[in-house]
């Protein structure tokens, strides 16, 4: 949600989901992404935001120029007398873990170095991507590209690491695909799928 008007002294966006911003250089008017746990402070760059409600992280994914991690959000304060919790720079992404808290917790954020940061925002140009990730992140990437309801009935293939990219595919064709990393069984009826151990 943003302002009809931004203000004179910054610019303030609330986010619930996941955003990809490019964002004009204004040294007086620093731009902010204000999440639950989080702000993004950035003055000009290209970075990517993702904030979900039923996921117990927060992901800041930085392309190029810089942004400061604030712990709380910063709508209507410049934060200029604050000290940011985390800077990124290009090619770096920041990990929020909430937690039960609902106040922010430093020890909770983690900064890690990516080798491929554009794979983190293949979504802007409709492609599903994952790399070397948990079953059960896989699921929920899956029920938001597709618009389905998935429900595992073999638990064990959730901590199972998989790999793909897919543009074209139908969620049938990318789970057959799967198939070949981890043998189980689907079956799919309009917006629910549930998925077996293959006996």
């Amino acid at each position: 949600t943003y302002p009809s008007a931004f203000e004179s002294t910054n610019r303030s966006v609330k986010l619930e989901g996941e955003g990809f911003f490019t964002v004009q250089k204004d040294p007086a008017r620093p731009f902010y992404v204000n999440t639950t746990n989080i702000a993004v402070k950035v003055l000009g760059t290209v970075f990517n935001v993702k904030s979900y409600p039923d996921e117990n992280v927060i992901e800041t994914t930085l392309l190029s120029g810089s942004v400061e991690i604030y712990g709380e959000p910063g709508t209507g304060r410049n934060l200029l007398d604050e000290k940011p919790a985390a800077v990124l720079n290009p090619n770096e992404r920041s990990i929020y873990h909430k937690g039960s808290q609902a106040k922010f917790q430093p020890a909770n954020l983690v900064v890690e170095r990516l080798d491929d940061a554009e794979s983190y925002i293949a979504w802007k140009d409709n492609i599903l991507k994952f790399d070397n990730e948990k079953f059960g992140g896989v699921v929920r990437k899956l029920e938001r590209w597709y618009g389905v309801e998935i429900e595992l009935r073999y638990p064990g293939i959730v901590n199972e690491r998989f790999s793909g990219q897919f543009d074209q595919e139908t969620l049938e064709q990318a789970l057959t695909a799967m198939t070949f990393t981890e043998p189980f069984s689907y079956s799919i009826n309009k917006n629910k799928v549930i998925v077996y151990k293959k006996y």
